[in-house]
């Protein structure tokens, strides 16, 4: 842990170096809001100061359609759809300028800062010594206190002052406030009052102060108690719509990204089906066309080889016939050849 001439150095040597470095609130040197600003509108003599909330980016991946799908006149894909993954970059929750009264830096007296401190470790948040120094323990636990309620600030907003009873409330019908110094004066006496221990109490009367006292205290408490259980209650639930909505786009754009998956791939399958169809139609027309083929060669052949028979057994019987030709003329070569007999003979 650095201490704090440690810390003033550092910060002291990085200023002369020329560079810059950001520190939380925390360890922002103390300071209370001045009135050289204000928002427009504000009432003068108020003081203000602004809370800046940063935007929430996160990364967003999607598919993006590059060319959309070509149908036909039938209704069927002539060219699908083609798609891009693009990356960018969402501002989920803009950044937030949120202005807020403060007390004026001449409230903040070291009875003040008392109170506040005694009043924050009444709530669990400061668990310091009481002493009336707006030291950083006592911002850290003003941040802790506010930030439930919506305002993520270390600097004490007249609204949180008000709620821990450390400042008046404006009610109507009340009576016009005293001059300046006179509410000074006041303000400190009632501090003074508030600071004051219960042994200090004069002897006459202690039991009945300190247990009007302490009945104030503990209504005070409760109020205070109930008001932050509302604002935790209130926080929580616009947390919860938020996260609800946000879980809700994610899941619709989820949905969205796996029909379009879903289509694509429904497609490519049905295009690969058609595709398989196609081969083995185009295969069964080979097969019958090669079937064909080969039965007509073997017709052919059948044709070819009748057609050589017959030729055999037509030469086959030419050469009998010649062969029983030449037979018959060699038994009648040597025999005398009978002349016919005419009837005018006689």
């Amino acid at each position: 842990m650095l201490t704090r001439p440690i810390l003033a150095a550092a910060m002291a040597a990085l200023v002369l170096g020329g560079c810059q470095m950001h520190l939380p609130d925390e360890l922002q040197p103390v300071k209370v809001s001045s009135r050289d600003k204000a928002p427009p509108g504000a009432a003068p003599g108020t003081c203000w100061d602004r809370d800046d909330t940063p935007a929430v980016v996160e990364t967003v991946t999607e598919q993006v359609v590059v060319q959309p799908a070509e149908l036909n006149a039938d209704g069927t894909v002539a060219k699908p759809a083609s798609y891009q993954t693009e990356t960018r970059q969402k501002i989920v929750k803009p950044r937030k300028e949120t202005w807020f009264e403060t007390p004026c830096p001449e409230a903040f007296t070291p009875e003040f800062t008392a109170s506040l401190q005694r009043a924050l470790k009444a709530r669990g948040h400061y668990r310091g010594a009481i002493t009336g120094e707006l030291n950083r323990a006592t911002r850290i636990a003003v941040r802790a206190y506010q930030k439930p309620q919506g305002l993520d600030s270390a600097t004490l907003s007249l609204a949180a002052a008000r709620q821990m009873g450390l400042a008046e409330v404006d009610l109507p019908g009340r009576e016009p406030e005293p001059a300046p110094e006179a509410a000074e004066e006041t303000q400190v006496a009632r501090v003074a009052v508030e600071a004051e221990p219960l042994d200090a109490a004069p002897v006459q009367g202690a039991e009945e102060i300190a247990a009007a006292r302490a009945a104030a205290l503990a209504e005070e408490e409760a109020a205070a108690r109930a008001a932050e259980r509302a604002a935790r209650e209130e926080v929580r639930r616009k947390t919860e719509a938020e996260m609800a909505a946000k879980r809700a786009a994610e899941a619709e754009e989820l949905a969205r990204a796996q029909a379009l998956y879903k289509a694509e791939e429904a497609r490519k399958l049905e295009e690969a089906r058609a595709a398989e169809e196609a081969r083995q139609a185009e295969e069964a027309r080979q097969a019958a066309l090669a079937r064909e083929a080969e039965a007509a060669k073997k017709a052919e052949a059948e044709r070819a080889e009748k057609a050589a028979a017959e030729e055999a057994m037509r030469a086959k019987r030419a050469r009998e016939l010649q062969q029983a030709l030449e037979a018959e003329r060699a038994a009648n070569a040597g025999k005398p050849r009978a002349l016919p007999i005419s009837s005018e003979s006689y």
